[in-house]
């Protein structure tokens, strides 16, 4: 799969992205550079989704041009209280393309900053947290177009017998 298949196939992935829905894809031989999209919550009004670009690393490729990139599709610096992610939220209806651009900023931070050099190296989990009266547990969506792994399932880890909580494999990304 090129980049171009992969860009195409993420903004597809990211426009069919369900409210309360979960997708972060990470390079495998290096977890914290990572993109990862949460679908909004429809009981607020909410309708799209937010886009998170990892943040500053060293050994990136922050060029003027690249921050200037992802400027121009609509992403900004959180500040460092904050994550320093690179964040874009994106409501539907939305004039453009959202998700198209998304995806391209992904591919900026994946392959132009971060310097992986195929889509091959990546890997993705996704869910979907249930809505609050649901008792349907949390959904494991595959994403077989994206043409990578999915690593580890989330793994339910109930603090006591009466609950259960969510934990992710990574553990930055707790």
């Amino acid at each position: 799969m090129t980049w171009e298949e992969f860009e195409a196939a993420l903004a597809l992935a990211v426009s069919k992205l369900p409210a309360r829905g979960y997708l972060i894809i990470n390079d495998s031989a290096q977890q914290d550079l990572f993109v990862q999209f949460t679908g909004l919550r429809p009981y607020r009004n909410d309708r799209g989704f937010l886009a998170q670009l990892a943040p500053r690393r060293a050994g990136d490729t922050f060029t003027q041009e690249a921050i200037g990139r992802l400027e121009s599709l609509g992403f900004f610096e959180q500040p460092s209280r904050y994550g320093s992610l690179w964040q874009r939220l994106l409501v539907w209806p939305a004039p453009g393309h959202p998700a198209e651009e998304a995806a391209r900023a992904c591919v900026l931070r994946l392959r132009g900053i971060g310097g992986v050099a195929s889509p091959r190296a990546l890997e993705y989990t996704a869910w979907r947290d249930p809505w609050w009266n649901e008792n349907t547990g949390v959904e494991e969506p595959k994403i077989p177009d994206l043409e990578i792994d999915c690593f580890r399932a989330l793994r339910r880890v109930p603090s006591d017998p009466g609950e259960r909580t969510l934990t992710h494999p990574s553990p930055s990304l707790r």
